[in-house]
C-alpha cells in the first residue's frame, strides 16, 4: 500500500514468524517475551533479503517472484524433517508471560487487540517519517523519486522488511491461534487471503486492513 509493491509471499513472512516462535519456545526455552520479536526480526531478515532480490521487478513480475518465493517456503518447511517437524507439524504451547498464562479465549483477544494497535500506531507514525513519505513518493512516482534523490533500492527492500517484520509478528500470534501449526496452513491460498485484505480496504489507508 505504501510502496506500491504487491506481494504474493506475505504467507512465507507469516510461516516464518510462525515457526521461528514455536521453535523458540518449545526447543530452546527462550521467554514468550523475547520469542516473539526475535521471530519477528526472522521474519524481517528473510523479508529484506527478498526485497533486494525483488527490487528491481515490477507488477506481474514482482506477483510471481513473491508468489514462488512462498511455495518454496512452503515446501522448505515441510522438507525440513525433525527440525520443523515436517508434514507432521509442531504442537504450539501456552502463552505464557511472566508467569501469567493465557489461557482463554477473552485474553488472547486482549492481548492480540493491544499488539495490534501498537501496531497501527508504529505504521502511522513510520507513514510521517522522511521514511514513509519516501516510500509513498517511489509509489507514487518511481522516477520522480528517483530525480530528487530518493534511494529507490533501499526504501523498496526497507518496505518489505517492515512487512515481513509485521507478518512474522502476525505469525506467531496466529501459530497460539491454531495450537498446531503445519506447512499447509501457510500456502498460497493464505498469501491470496492476506493481499486481498488489502485490496478491498484500499491501498493506502491503515483502517483498510482494519476492516
Amino acid at each position: 500500500g505504501f510502496s506500491g509493491q504487491v506481494s504474493f509471499g506475505q504467507a512465507a513472512f507469516v510461516a516464518i514468524g510462525a515457526y521461528s516462535h514455536t521453535i523458540l519456545l518449545t526447543r530452546y526455552g527462550v521467554p514468550w517475551v523475547l520469542s516473539l520479536p526475535i521471530a519477528a526480526l526472522i521474519a524481517g531478515l528473510v523479508g529484506l533479503i527478498v526485497g533486494r532480490i525483488c527490487g528491481k521487478m515490477h507488477g506481474l513480475y514482482l506477483a510471481i517472484a513473491t508468489l514462488s518465493i512462498a511455495i518454496v517456503t512452503e515446501r522448505l518447511i515441510g522438507g525440513a524433517g525433525d527440525f520443523t517437524g515436517g508434514h507432521r507439524g509442531l504442537s504450539v504451547p501456552e502463552i505464557n508471560i511472566f508467569g501469567l498464562v493465557i489461557d482463554e479465549s477473552w485474553k488472547g483477544y486482549l492481548l492480540n487487540f493491544v499488539i495490534l494497535v501498537g501496531c497501527i500506531l508504529i505504521t502511522r507514525n513510520l507513514t510521517r517519517t522522511r521514511s514513509g513519505r519516501a516510500m509513498i513518493a517511489i509509489r507514487d512516482s518511481e522516477v520522480s523519486a528517483r530525480a530528487l534523490g530518493t534511494n529507490v533500492a533501499f526504501f523498496k527492500a526497507y518496505a518489505f522488511f517492515i512487512s515481513a517484520v509485521f507478518a512474522g509478528l502476525a505469525g506467531g500470534l496466529l501459530a497460539h491461534a491454531f495450537f498446531y501449526i503445519t506447512p499447509e496452513s501457510f500456502g498460497m491460498g493464505e498469501s491470496i487471503r492476506l493481499l486481498l485484505m488489502i485490496v478491498v480496504g484500499g491501498l493506502g489507508p491503515i483502517h483498510g486492513a482494519v476492516f
